[in-house]
């Protein structure tokens, strides 16, 4: 799979390392994740990621913001997510 995001600044690196789930030089997942969603596991996807779950909404408003491609494209270290 080829590598999603950028480069690990050392700063970040450190606050990795802190973490239990941080194991060889990589975050190592809690439960199994796979990418395979089939029309018959989807049933059993939907419900276990509404089941138990005490809330389905943020807290708080999620705050909007418009889109500015130009700052967006500047070479930057911080990390940056579009979401739509």
């Amino acid at each position: 799979m080829e590598q999603f995001g950028g480069r690990v600044r050392k700063q970040d690196l450190i606050k990795f390392e802190r973490s239990k789930n941080w194991k060889n030089g990589k975050f190592e997942n809690l439960i199994e994740t796979k990418m395979e969603v089939t029309l018959s596991k989807l049933p059993k996807l939907l419900k276990d990621n509404i089941k138990g779950r005490k809330t389905r909404a943020p807290e708080r408003a999620v705050e909007i913001l418009p889109f500015n491609a130009s700052e967006f494209e500047q070479i930057s270290d911080a990390p940056k997510c579009i979401w739509f």
